[in-house]
């Protein structure tokens, strides 16, 4: 039990930290629409914002995959510090936020975090 309390402590740091940030986010539009169906598969990520989670990431990949109840199931996976680097994933649930335009998620990670 103790050592599970560490790792939740563990992990709320590094979210907060990875929260934290100096630089104005980019004023970026919604698409007027996605078509969901359409979306699904696997994206090659051209450029992000790294965070304390996926720092040294090559050749990152996203794959969503809609469920049942209309969530999505997604997998983050990428090399930690080369191409030939240990396989890291991370698998956040999102949810569709705008359900007129599909246009906006949120997404969940380790259970807790949105």
């Amino acid at each position: 039990m103790k050592n599970l309390n560490k790792t939740i402590m563990l992990l709320s740091a590094i979210t907060l930290l990875a929260a934290c940030s100096n630089q104005e986010p980019p004023n970026q539009e919604l698409a007027s629409h996605v078509d969901l169906d359409r979306f699904m598969g696997m994206w090659y990520v051209h450029g992000y914002t790294p965070t304390i989670l996926d720092r040294d990431a090559w050749n990152p990949t996203e794959s969503y995959q809609l469920l049942k109840d209309g969530r999505i199931q997604t997998t983050y996976q990428f090399r930690k510090g080369s191409a030939t680097g240990k396989i890291k994933a991370y698998h956040p649930i999102g949810t569709v936020f705008d359900t007129e335009t599909n246009a906006e998620w949120r997404m969940r990670f380790f259970g807790v975090i949105n």
